[in-house]
């Protein structure tokens, strides 16, 4: 009796370690295909240090014409300590890549961290980097 009781536990299981397996292949395969920074045509530093240097001066000149603390502030804000992160990192040799996926989550943004707009706003910044210095 216990023979059988044994098997039968065993031949359950197979397939229970199959479907784990399955979805542990296709995650780990779904994973593989995400768009990484190797895989975009990106400015050198000597093209991305002016462009980002432009774009802090406009921001910074928007900054003036809003309401310290309102949500078009804080993005503004955002985008310029962003650009001036990567412009940094970019002056002490890093390449343009690094220096924007490394400097992505420097950015202090005035939201909790449980906040749900979070990840939105660091989804903005870094899409809008890749778009600016990107060919």
């Amino acid at each position: 009796m216990k023979k059988t009781f044994v098997k039968l536990n065993l031949k359950s299981l197979l397939p229970a370690l199959l479907v784990f397996g399955s979805l542990l292949f296709l995650d780990v395969r779904a994973n593989a295909q995400t768009l990484s920074p190797q895989n975009l045509d990106w400015k050198t530093a000597v093209e991305a240090m002016p462009i980002l240097e432009g774009q802090i001066v406009q921001l910074d000149g928007q900054l003036s014409g809003l309401i310290i603390g309102s949500p078009a502030y804080e993005n503004v804000l955002n985008h310029m300590t962003f650009y001036k992160l990567i412009y940094s990192a970019l002056e002490d040799g890093v390449a343009v890549p690094d220096a924007v996926y490394n400097n992505i989550h420097s950015v202090s943004i005035n939201k909790t961290d449980d906040d749900p707009q979070t990840p939105t706003i660091y989804t903005d910044l870094l899409n809008n980097a890749i778009d600016l210095l990107t060919n």
